[in-house]
């Protein structure tokens, strides 16, 4: 029976692992409410900033649904029940081309009714009713109705959301970005491989080697289209045969890539970012407009106004139209390293 060496780490390798063990115990949990409350923060200043003109200012914006509105989502926004699904097409969740699907695509559970249960229980809270039991309708109650329940209206309000979140995005590519990871080897070299250790004249050993690497990085991007990156690279390496022995390796790195010609100036660096903040503003104009349009369209069946639109992905701009994805190579990037969709403009 095969039986793994006992490791038995030299004193002067604790001091290093117990860095990194500090290092891990430390650096902040990564969570989907993390990253949804961050949104939400970025969307919301956003928004407040560029309501800086009463004629289109977005006073209190945010997406909460209003809990009398007939598609409020009672349940826990990270944790969502999934819908019922079509049976036939559910086959695949589970199993697909013979093989084994994912098996907790129901732990958070099944919705099984899309609206809000209790919408028509609230409608008195806000409406009165005829002595049959009928709505009472007057022009306040029909356009309070329709802000509440109007899945259109909610649609724009998502638009200046998504819109908000693509000026975020160019704006994060000019901040000062970090990365790190640490990666650890273990390697185990039997008398018969090519790497056993050597004893004696025709005598081997085994080898074992655990190697901790460890790479953290700094990137910034300029107006200019200036990269400045700095990389700090360091790896401890123990190897465990003959007398045992260690070592320690560090590398400092600093490049700074300064395009002249192709893709270089501030009018190429700063074109995503400048068509974004533009289509925030304009969004939030044609929001105005549309609301007054929303509101004539309740009253005499007449809409006659522009909604928000965003652009993006293949298409130049940032933006999830489509699923695309951010940038103007659409799908992360995809987009432009196979030259699909490539005909799209920055106009």
């Amino acid at each position: 029976m095969f039986e793994l060496p006992r490791l038995e780490l030299p004193r002067r390798g604790w001091l290093p692992l117990a860095i990194f063990a500090a290092l891990g115990a430390v650096l902040p949990a990564c969570s989907t409410t993390k990253y949804r409350l961050a949104a939400d923060r970025e969307v919301y200043g956003l928004v407040a900033e560029k309501s800086n003109d009463p004629r289109w200012a977005l006073p209190g914006y945010n997406l909460n649904t209003n809990p009398r509105a007939r598609y409020f989502d009672p349940f826990n926004p990270d944790r969502e029940p999934m819908p019922q699904d079509d049976p036939a097409s559910h086959q695949f969740m589970e199993y697909v081309d013979g093989m084994r699907g994912w098996k907790k695509w129901l732990d958070n559970g099944v919705n099984l009714d899309l609206e809000n249960p209790t919408w028509r229980q609230r409608l008195g809270q806000y409406v009165t009713f005829t002595v049959a039991g009928a709505v009472r309708l007057d022009l306040d109650t029909a356009v309070e109705l329709a802000y509440l329940h109007s899945p259109n209206w909610r649609q724009q309000l998502e638009t200046i959301y998504l819109s908000a979140l693509d000026v975020s995005t160019e704006r994060f590519r000019f901040d000062v970005q970090f990365y790190g990871g640490t990666g650890t080897d273990y390697l185990h070299n039997g008398k018969q491989s090519r790497g056993a250790q050597v004893v004696g004249p025709g005598i081997t050993a085994d080898r074992n080697t655990l190697v901790v690497g460890n790479d953290y990085q700094m990137q910034r991007r300029f107006a200019t289209n200036a990269q400045l990156l700095v990389n700090f690279a360091n790896s401890f390496v123990w190897q465990f045969s003959g007398q045992d022995s260690s070592a320690a390796m560090s590398l400092l790195s600093l490049n700074l890539v300064q395009p002249l010609l192709r893709a270089g100036g501030r009018v190429v660096a700063l074109e995503q970012l400048t068509i974004a903040e533009r289509a925030l503003l304009a969004n939030l104009r044609a929001l105005h407009q549309y609301q007054q349009g929303f509101y004539t369209n309740i009253v005499m069946g007449d809409q006659g106004a522009v909604s928000p639109q965003r652009r993006g992905g293949f298409f130049g701009g940032t933006g999830l139209t489509g699923f695309t994805g951010q940038g103007s190579g659409g799908f992360g990037g995809v987009g432009q390293a196979t030259n699909f969709g490539g005909f799209g403009g920055n106009a």
